[in-house]
């Protein structure tokens, strides 16, 4: 049965993009501190992690959550990072959009760059930090598609796996962030998220959980028990889930032809084994993708072609490799003996002889 939940808004998507739950889920909505999530990853794509940023004014005393920054520090971007997914802290939030964009409007434009490049059809930023602003909305289903976006980022997953993190700048204060979200503590396999709330946005809420592969992003905006909402969501989608093996080791063969070799065919075979989760029911197909033929040599350890998984409606699931059983050696041409040359040279003077006469 489908989760009953607290929220306006809400979706849960596979490690895929599949969607797997939704409600209202491209209903575009403010949502809070979730904006920090794009920060980050715009962050990560056009700055070094290590690079020290020194805080400017403006990004002191900026409203709600706070790291404290005082102006002129000079602190590592990845701490600034900590900062911002792990406290929520707004003033890193504008000292790292001036660091990065140069100025605030041009690292929002960046945001909303990035937005587009993801396909994102209900998603605008206003500023780096989502304290509500008219024109600042996002999509439960966007929001879901950004956070997984990041999750490929390592640097971005490990800050938001983790739960407590010491920042010690050799030109700053020391300072300790604990993360916001409880689910870290309390979610079986959750390995990240981010919280956001405002009086006008309500609980917004992002988690991300990894079991045994089973990669699951949930979303929920204005959710006032977001907490249970995605503890339902998460028991929900492994419900739907079930772990299918598409390939043993060796159990994929084709032959192929083989061109200048005495050896005029080599079998492909797989050495890998596929297992992956797919939704409840889902049947799948496999076709060979290799050439007709291959030139010798060939070595058994380089892949010659591979075997692709298709889900009902071809979708792509997987894909594992083809090697040739044996080495494949080149044609070995024989040599003719100085004898031999000596006999055929005259057998051809002969020949040229007889037909002149």
């Amino acid at each position: 049965m489908p989760p009953v939940l607290s929220s306006k808004s809400a979706v849960l998507i596979d490690g895929d993009g599949r969607i797997v739950y939704s409600e209202n889920a491209d209903l575009r909505l403010p949502m809070a501190s979730t904006t920090k999530i794009m920060t980050a990853l715009v962050a990560l794509d056009f700055f070094d992690p290590q690079k020290i940023v020194s805080i400017t004014p403006d990004a002191v005393g900026t409203e709600g959550s706070s790291a404290y920054l005082t102006a002129y520090e000079k602190i590592p971007l990845i701490d600034l990072l900590y900062a911002l997914m792990l406290q929520s802290a707004n003033d890193a939030a504008i000292a790292i959009a001036v660091a990065v964009g140069g100025d605030l409007p041009t690292f929002v434009d960046m945001m909303n760059k990035k937005a587009s490049d993801l396909g994102l059809e209900n998603t605008h930023f206003m500023n780096p930090h989502g304290l509500y602003e008219d024109g600042h909305y996002t999509s439960a289903y966007d929001l879901a598609v950004i956070m997984n976006s990041a999750m490929h980022n390592e640097i971005f997953a490990k800050i938001v796996s983790t739960k407590k993190y010491v920042s010690e700048p050799e030109c700053g204060l020391k300072r300790y962030f604990t993360n916001h979200n409880r689910l870290l503590w309390r979610l079986d396999g959750c390995i990240g998220g981010k919280t956001g709330f405002t009086k006008k946005t309500g609980r917004c809420l992002v988690s991300v959980t990894d079991n045994d592969g089973l990669v699951l992003v949930a979303v929920t905006l204005s959710a006032p028990n977001d907490w249970a909402d995605h503890e339902k969501l998460h028991a929900f989608g492994k419900s739907r889930y079930v772990k299918r093996v598409l390939a043993e080791k060796g159990q994929y063969t084709v032959d192929v032809a083989v061109e200048n070799s005495d050896q005029k065919k080599v079998t492909l075979v797989n050495r890998d084994c596929c297992e992956i989760w797919l939704p409840a029911g889902t049947s799948f197909r496999y076709v060979y993708e290799c050439d007709r033929f291959i030139y010798a040599p060939a070595s058994s350890d380089k892949s010659e072609g591979k075997v692709v998984f298709l889900a009902e409606d071809n979708a792509y699931l997987a894909d594992i490799p083809l090697y040739p059983e044996t080495n494949v050696e080149i044609e070995v041409k024989k040599k003719k003996n100085l004898f031999k040359i000596i006999s055929d040279f005259f057998e051809k003077i002969l020949s040229l002889f007889r037909g002149a006469i």
